[in-house]
């Protein structure tokens, strides 16, 4: 897990280098507003940091996190509208 995880965010890292440098904006202050995104607002790696330590845990499984809020609130969101025929 550890392996997987510093591989994917080096490679991802990369490629926002080589956009960046494409779009002719890879500087500090670019790099400063994608930091900013990821730890402060919306917080991507803030908020799911701790959760993310349960991989390393013994015996963890993801079976083992009751996410079934989580699954009934997209299965919502997927259902199609109601039109009046």
């Amino acid at each position: 897990m550890a392996l997987t995880s510093v591989q994917f965010w080096y490679s991802n890292f990369q490629r926002m280098a080589h956009f960046f440098r494409q779009d002719s904006m890879n500087t500090v202050r670019t790099w400063l507003k994608v930091a900013a995104y990821f730890t402060i607002t919306p917080g991507m790696l803030r908020r799911t940091f701790l959760p993310y330590l349960n991989f390393f845990r013994p015996g963890f499984h993801p079976w083992s996190v009751d996410d079934r809020r989580l699954i009934a609130a997209v299965e919502r969101r997927l259902q199609p509208t109601q039109s009046a025929s």
